[in-house]
């Protein structure tokens, strides 16, 4: 099995995936500079302590294949309110990431995209062809910038896999910071009350951490066969759901009767945000196993 330099891979989805990758023979290095929470999972036991954006600089040799999930990543208001450190620091990292990819003779090249390269007014899911070349958030224009920059690189087969609404076990929680499935369920927990800063009316789909690794390796294992050069690619459901909905959802898992959903009458700053996943479905033959509710219920057996 080749070797795999994953970036990120302490993070939410990066520790997820390590173990996916290990358990089919792959041989995993993982670099991550722990500055969400400071902490090496305990599953985790091939650990480079480094930044990505310093990554030419490590003795890393021998990779035949990149998963770059390292971002600085946050809420829609993070990144509107920190939007040009967001940026300076996303493209330094990604910058370098490529770089020791072509410097070093990678074959292959995973990168972690995002729905925010898709514009921010929208009634239907985003199909692939409907990204935008200047996103509202500094954080959708560096990704990108990243899928062309990767476009770009004739020397390795790369994919674009823009997460969509990626949730499960052991998510970031922070109220200010955190995305709203955790931070619903993190208000449930501990006040028995769901109090949104928005009407609810907003639409959004989620998809389940087991889902969205699944998805990756598949298209790891089709790029491995050299069936394909580049692609950006959708990682999401098709279910949608309005914020409401989802608050409720989470009520009837976590909460009980007397759990309260408070809402204002504040509309969200993002309406809509649902992608179409025919491409990778049709490309694969991946689809989603969970819908939301039944991603829920998988969060409460494992906490």
């Amino acid at each position: 099995m080749s070797k795999i330099l994953l970036t990120g891979g302490c993070g939410f989805i990066g520790r997820f995936l390590h173990d996916k990758l290990i358990s089919a023979g792959y041989e995993v290095v993982v670099v991550d500079n722990l500055s969400r929470n400071g902490l090496v999972p305990t599953n985790i036991t091939n650990h480079v302590l480094t930044d990505a954006k310093h990554l030419e600089c490590s003795d890393i040799t021998g990779i035949d294949t990149i998963i770059h999930l390292a971002s600085l990543v946050g809420s829609y208001n993070f990144y509107r309110d920190n939007a040009s450190h967001v940026m300076l620091e996303n493209t330094m990292i990604d910058t370098a990431v490529v770089k020791y990819a072509m410097s070093n003779n990678v074959k292959n090249f995973i990168y972690a995209s995002s729905s925010h390269v898709y514009p921010s007014i929208c009634n239907n899911p985003f199909v692939e062809e409907d990204a935008s070349e200047l996103p509202s958030l500094t954080y959708g224009y560096v990704k990108r910038y990243t899928e062309h920059l990767l476009e770009s690189c004739d020397s390795m087969n790369t994919a674009c896999l823009r997460y969509n609404g990626i949730f499960g076990p052991e998510q970031n929680n922070d109220l200010m910071n955190g995305s709203v499935i955790p931070v619903f369920i993190r208000r449930v927990m501990d006040n028995n009350q769901i109090t949104m800063m928005t009407n609810g009316k907003e639409q959004r789909s989620f998809c389940y951490i087991e889902d969205a690794c699944n998805a990756t390796m598949q298209v790891l294992e089709l790029m491995e066969n050299n069936q394909f050069k580049h692609e950006n690619l959708n990682v999401c459901t098709d279910e949608v759901n309005s914020i409401i909905e989802i608050a409720e959802k989470i009520k009837s898992v976590f909460g009980n009767e007397e759990t309260l959903i408070k809402v204002t009458d504040e509309q969200a700053n993002l309406a809509y945000q649902s992608c179409n996943n025919n491409k990778i479905k049709s490309l694969t033959g991946w689809g989603p196993q969970f819908n939301l509710l039944s991603g829920l219920e998988a969060i409460k057996c494992k906490t």
